[in-house]
């Protein structure tokens, strides 16, 4: 398995051709799968085939006339070495026999009939019976499944749903040790997408011009191969002018651009924190940086019948370990089922510091069983209230599972806690602007955004919290969220916004209720106070607290 980054027009296509066409003459009877964002590229790929087949027919005719039969004698010496090669390992390479012609000596009209062309497939026939074949598919999971052979897929950055396609393909190359999985695309402009991750270099790593390009193995363990536009140079191709058409350099081409973050994205190979995700990377990084000494994150996958008391004793410890004094606020998003995959559960307690709000505990888990749930929230509440810690309310995201969290306000408000139970799609009115609307959705996710661009969220240092993160996303204003191969719904946001929202719950004891020398106390808090709201509360507490 390998992926191929490269400057764009840099000829990722063509090499696809090549590979596919060298796969099709070394094995027989073998499938090439191509799959590309974009069909028309997959039929360009089909062309290219055939156009290096043409150039080396026209070759192999223009090589046999007299004046240069010298280099078809160097063609045919080849494959004889080739033949001879083939035979040694106990294989017969067979050019074509089919329409009663042996091709077996080089017949150099009938070598285009090896090839066959359709609109979307490209057959090489190694006998009447047996073809290699290079088909070219949609990127779509469900087409994906029930091929085998090597895999080509290009553009992976911009196949919206890559995660699934990646789900249905990577089996395929892991059959057989002779197939081969090969992707390739220039870093995609939504940092949540699964390619920013597959080619991101290892920390530190710099990239001098090179014309052999940069090979490395990524953040995620993929052997990769990086060609810039700095590298691509070195291999003599170049950038031209759009009015002069003359040579110019990279930086002359920058220079020019008018979108600076597409040609950084498109020549330079720049992986550009943002796009579409509703928490910059960046913020994400700073927020784990924080909280990397005192927050603890655990994802428990599936809860099987018999492992639930376990369980539950491990949650028990992990509270008790991150527990103090303190105000707190908890945050809880029950389980929902999206395109038909199973959302986990998520729960996150959130430590007020001052104006920091520190996410000491995630926790995420599946379970069929839904008294395991209601029984890991309470006790998980309870350990920290019986640990010193002033839980001023639970947030209960009710948009889908109204019922369940109705029945698990009940229990909670049955043991002493404040609940809040949380509909995404209502709205309120806007309080920089009464007469919009807002959803609390936009509301809750705002804030919880907010906080950490002010540098004032601390998360666990875990790489799966970032991911799930990562898959919440902003649309004209709107919170919106992918789903991943495994079900993920970016839970752990919900259940952190939620957790940050408790804390500013109006109505219970002030987070900040402390005495502030000759300043009196303002008579009515905002619920979502500004970052600077937030830093002279920090301020007061370290030097009038």
């Amino acid at each position: 398995m390998m992926y191929v980054e490269t400057r764009r027009q840099f000829g990722k296509t063509t090499l696809f051709s090549g590979i596919a066409l060298k796969k099709m003459m070394k094995f027989k009877g073998r499938l090439v799968t191509f799959a590309s964002a974009s069909l028309n590229v997959g039929k360009e790929l089909i062309y290219k085939q055939d156009s290096i087949v043409s150039g080396a027919v026209q070759m192999l005719r223009e090589n046999l006339r007299d004046t240069v039969k010298k280099e078809a004698a160097v063609f045919h010496a080849t494959l004889d070495d080739f033949t001879a090669e083939a035979a040694a390992a106990g294989m017969r390479f067979n050019l074509a026999e089919r329409d009663g012609k042996d091709y077996k000596q080089i017949d150099v009209d009938g070598i285009a009939d090896l090839f066959e062309r359709s609109r979307l497939e490209m057959r090489l026939w190694h006998s009447t019976g047996v073809c290699s074949r290079t088909q070219i598919i949609a990127p779509n999971p469900a087409t994906a499944r029930g091929f085998t052979g090597d895999v080509l897929i290009d553009e992976i950055g911009f196949i919206p749903d890559f995660a699934e396609l990646w789900e249905a393909m990577e089996p395929i190359a892991s059959r057989d040790p002779t197939f081969r999985l090969v992707m390739a695309s220039t870093p995609p402009p939504d940092e949540g997408h699964l390619c920013f991750k597959i080619g991101q270099p290892p920390k530190g790593m710099t990239f001098e011009p090179n014309a052999n390009g940069h090979w490395y193995r990524s953040a995620a363990g993929v052997l990769c191969l990086r060609v810039d536009v700095w590298d691509a140079e070195k291999c003599g191709v170049k950038l031209y002018d759009l009015e002069t058409r003359q040579p110019i350099t990279p930086e002359q081409h920058r220079a020019l651009s008018f979108d600076k973050d597409a040609w950084d994205r498109n020549y330079a190979l720049k992986r550009i924190p943002g796009g579409l995700v509703a928490m910059p990377s960046t913020a994400i990084d700073a927020a784990q940086a924080k909280g990397a000494e005192d927050c603890l994150a655990f994802d428990l996958g599936t809860i099987e019948e018999g492992q639930e008391e376990a369980t539950l004793a491990r949650v028990v410890g992990a509270v008790q370990n991150i527990a103090g004094a303190g105000s707190w606020g908890a945050g809880y998003d029950i389980a929902t089922t999206t395109n038909a995959k199973s959302n986990p559960s998520s729960l996150t307690l959130t430590q007020a510091k001052g104006a920091e709000r520190r996410a000491r505990l995630i926790v995420r888990w599946k379970s069929a069983n839904p008294e395991f749930s209601k029984s890991l929230v309470i006790r998980a509440c309870e350990t920290l209230k019986h640990a010193g810690g002033t839980l001023r309310a639970v947030g209960i995201d009710g948009s889908n599972e109204r019922y369940f969290a109705s029945q698990m306000k009940a229990a909670l408000e049955a043991a002493g806690f404040s609940v809040q139970i949380v509909v995404s799609g209502e709205t309120q009115e806007d309080p920089d602007n009464p007469k919009a609307k807002m959803r609390m959705k936009e509301k809750l996710g705002g804030l919880l955004v907010n906080t950490a661009t002010d540098r004032l969220l601390a998360l666990p240092p875990d790489k799966w919290v970032k991911d799930d993160f990562l898959l919440q996303k902003k649309e004209k204003g709107l919170f919106v969220c992918d789903l991943d191969a495994a079900g993920n719904h970016g839970d752990t946001f919900d259940s952190t916004k939620l957790s940050v929202f408790a804390l500013e719950v109006e109505g219970q004891p002030d987070v900040f209720e402390m005495p502030i020398g000759s300043f009196s106390q303002p008579t009515a808090r905002d619920p979502n106070p500004s970052w600077l709201r937030r830093t002279v509360d920090a301020f007061t507490s370290t030097f009038y607290g």
